[in-house]
């Protein structure tokens, strides 16, 4: 029904990625619809295995899956109406996992809708989170697998599921790589979000936070006036037991003078707390944020080079749809490009969001901003701006280009790295990187993730080989400590690598994905190298996000979403399990 379709009930590729680089995949045709009388190329061979032709439809006492062709471009699967079992128990079909088999039913209830706000509405600027997602707690053994297929209807649909689990599990490894042949739409227009024409001179805007160590947060935010830099605040609407001082600067570049931008750090304060705040004492906005949870799980939205255009618009609806803990963003935030006003546009377009959840960056390229002989500082607006807590914690950088944080309750460790500062051996950063490793406990922090803006792996036609001489300075600290993945921007599409170290897939390295299809201006890179690298799953040039699910100590759910029409479509999805308890991996 029509209903399903607008909620999201499609999927497009699903695998389970085990600690040893392996995978359980199940990549359906989600491709574009061919003319009549001819096949999709590649993706034929791709996809041979898996074509509906063998698997039209399959029934279990309790569930069945079928192909949904309503939409011309993309083959999906829905769920039935009367599948009500699948909509309100899905952990007896999931047990306490995500089965290979059935990945195509996950994610069945978690997305919903946004309304189209091209033209910002009213309604875009209040933040209304959906429902929890509900994790599945890790992939369960074969057995537990058998087990509940047992209990799903009768013996003859049982032994068909069974046999036809087996014999997806069993595919070569070949078959696994793929470029998605999904047909982009078009560019869309940019935007330019000006100042409210009732606002005050000391009226707050462009209002963001971010995660200051265990229990406290950055309030910043910028008045065209001299206002003072105190923020009130409390867990209840329009009362403010408790308030904090901070700061206030500004800075000129060319012609143009920032406003003023203050910052107040908030805290202690309770974990999984919502607090209402407003700043400069103004009473004319209130706002909220809520604090991250003290443990797992925990959710992390990931987004790279968002700008500021419509796509941009639709990739942050999609995000606010679900609920999140926290947002990373690997860089290029607003593409002012030394067009200062365009760091405002920015501030004010994401500002219903990034004053609700910690925004936790760094920077890009396109933050540099340093123009010879008249610029000669670099990153002047990005760290005047979005300051990040780079002071704090048990490992402080000393530079607003590269810090970490844990999260979590120090569950999980999060290394914001500068692609665009020093990074041989030696440098600063290096340097710090190598304490920053050398101090997370493995076995009190189960998950290390890193960030960096140029992408250390890439098949994409575009930036070939901009991250090369970071990797080559870095990639074996990581390695060496064991990091979970890294994620990287600066590539206008999306790839996912498996596990790898040395160009070489490495049961022990990373998980690799570059995101940076936020929504910039310079639209997509559409352009892949051929063939496709061994070591590269899943490759498409299309806008979206991602989520990291941190479940448990052992497994975390990777969910890539595609801007597909103004509707997020999931179209890659794996657990990607720690290395900490691997034995293999084990220094």
């Amino acid at each position: 029904p029509a209903s399903q379709k607008r909620k999201g009930f499609e999927k497009s590729h699903c695998h389970h990625v085990t600690s040893n680089g392996n995978s359980n995949q199940i990549p359906s045709p989600n491709t574009r619809k061919p003319p009549k009388g001819r096949t999709e190329g590649n993706s034929a061979s791709q996809f041979a295995p898996h074509t509906t032709a063998a698997l039209p439809r399959y029934r279990t006492k309790n569930a069945s899956l079928v192909q949904d062709t309503s939409r011309p471009r993309l083959t999906q699967y829905r769920i039935h109406e009367s599948d009500s079992h699948l909509k309100t128990h899905p952990k007896s079909i999931h047990g306490s996992g995500s089965p290979p088999l059935l990945c195509a039913l996950e994610n069945k209830t978690s997305i919903s809708r946004p309304s189209p706000a091209r033209n910002l509405p009213a309604s875009y600027y209040t933040y209304r989170p959906a429902a929890p997602i509900k994790p599945f707690i890790g992939p369960p053994p074969l057995a537990s697998f058998q087990s509940k297929l047992r209990t799903m209807g009768t013996k003859k649909s049982t032994v068909a599921l069974a046999l036809l689990v087996l014999a997806l599990s069993s595919l070569p490894r070949a078959c696994l790589a793929v470029t998605s042949p999904y047909v982009r739409p078009r560019p869309r227009a940019t935007l330019s979000l000006r100042r409210d024409a009732d606002a005050g001179g000391q009226t707050p805007q462009q209002v963001h936070v971010s995660a200051v160590g265990p229990d406290k947060m950055r309030v910043t935010w910028i008045t065209d006036d001299d206002a003072p830099a105190m923020v009130d605040y409390g867990t209840a609407s329009g009362q403010y037991p408790f308030s904090a001082t901070g700061t206030t600067a500004d800075y000129s570049y060319l012609m143009y003078h920032s406003g003023n931008i203050h910052d107040a750090v908030v805290g202690p304060l309770k974990p999984s707390t919502t607090y209402y705040y407003r700043c400069s004492s103004d009473p004319s906005r209130e706002f909220s944020f809520r604090t991250p949870p003290s443990g797992l799980p925990f959710t992390f939205v990931i987004a790279g080079d968002l700008g500021q255009t419509e796509w941009t618009n639709s990739t942050l609806q999609h995000i606010a749809a679900a609920d999140y803990d926290m947002l990373l963003l690997p860089g290029d935030l607003s593409y002012a490009d030394l067009d200062q006003p365009r760091w405002d546009s920015y501030g004010r377009l994401v500002e219903p969001l990034a004053s609700a959840r910690p925004w936790m960056v760094t920077e890009g390229n396109h933050e540099v901003e340093k123009i010879p002989l008249l610029e000669r500082h670099p990153f002047k607006a990005y760290n005047a701006r979005w300051r990040m807590p780079y002071d704090a914690g048990a490992s402080p950088s000393g530079s607003n280009l590269y810090y970490s944080f844990d999260a979590a309750g120090g569950a999980v460790h999060v290394i914001m790295l500068g692609s665009y500062t020093d990074y041989d051996a030696g440098t600063a950063q290096h340097t710090w990187l190598q304490g920053d490793l050398a101090g997370v406990d493995r076995g009190k922090t189960p998950f290390v993730v890193a960030l960096v803006h140029a992408p250390w792996y890439n098949s994409n036609k575009a930036h070939q080989g901009e991250g090369d001489g970071m990797r080559d300075a870095m990639e074996a600290l990581l390695y060496g400590a064991r990091v979970d993945a890294v994620f990287a921007g600066h590539v206008h599409a999306y790839e996912r690598f498996a596990r790898v170290y040395g160009d070489k897939e490495d049961q022990c390295g990373p998980v690799y994905v570059t995101i940076g299809d936020g929504g910039n201006r310079e639209g997509l890179a559409e352009k892949y190298i051929e063939p496709q690298p061994k070591t590269s799953v899943f490759r498409e040039a299309s806008f979206g996000h991602g989520r990291l699910q941190v479940v448990n100590v052992t497994h975390a759910l990777w969910t890539w979403h595609r801007n597909d029409d103004d509707e997020p479509v999931v179209a890659d999805q794996t657990w990607i399990t720690s290395l900490a308890p691997n034995p293999a991996c084990k220094k």
